[in-house]
């Protein structure tokens, strides 16, 4: 039983011990802070390139499909099979649409959509990125602007992402920032990394300092 103990210790010291080296290097987009805030800061982004794919929210764990595409198009599933280096961090957008059904009945259902989406290494243009065989996966140039950035750790549990996303509302309120965007959840790690130490962000665009 004591051997036991210590073999599980052992396993978890170093499973921390590698959560803390892991991801370093990997490329994110470039910014500067603004202020900083009571909770949260103000950044600005230089523009960067996104490839993305959306998933209708009622489909069976959407998170998975969307990975699966975006994962797919980066590890070689494009008309050149080339592999493209890995970026952080891995952002997700949830919005809720309202779809109007045909005649007879008039009525209207509302549903819930994901965008994922993956930045593309810096050497990239719209231009010279390799075609994705599927269809879903699109790219996209985020201009550069300003946002509002709360980061927490641990797991990112859509309960948790809705408490720091209405956190991030009243905490813009009470400064009397304006936000123009939906928020976003921005992951940085790995799902295998220690939970603890597993970094988070929930980032929405604001009205630039000078126009607030």
């Amino acid at each position: 039983m004591k051997t036991f103990v210590i073999i599980i210790l052992l396993l978890l010291f170093i499973w921390i011990v590698w959560s803390m080296f892991a991801d370093n290097n990997l490329e994110s987009p470039k910014y500067r802070v603004l202020e900083k805030k009571k909770g949260y800061e103000i950044r600005e982004y230089d523009s960067y390139i996104i490839a993305e794919t959306t998933v209708i929210g009622n489909q069976s764990n959407p998170t998975s499909q969307a990975f699966r595409e975006l994962g797919g198009y980066i590890f070689g599933a494009n008309t050149v099979d080339e592999k493209i280096s890995m970026t952080a961090p891995v952002a997700t957008q949830r919005e809720s649409t309202t779809i109007s059904m045909t005649a007879p009945v008039a009525m209207q259902q509302s549903d819930e959509s994901m965008t994922m989406s993956f930045m593309m290494p810096s050497k990239f243009t719209l231009e010279n990125l390799p075609t994705p065989n599927s269809q879903s996966v699109s790219f996209r140039k985020i201009p550069a602007g300003n946002f509002a950035v709360l980061t927490f750790s641990g797991l990112a549990t859509n309960k948790k992402r809705l408490l720091k996303i209405e956190k991030l509302r009243k905490l813009l309120k009470a400064d009397n920032i304006l936000s123009i965007s939906e928020p976003q959840l921005l992951q940085y790690d790995r799902p295998i990394k220690f939970p603890c130490l597993r970094t988070n962000e929930i980032k929405i665009e604001v009205k630039r300092l000078q126009e607030l």
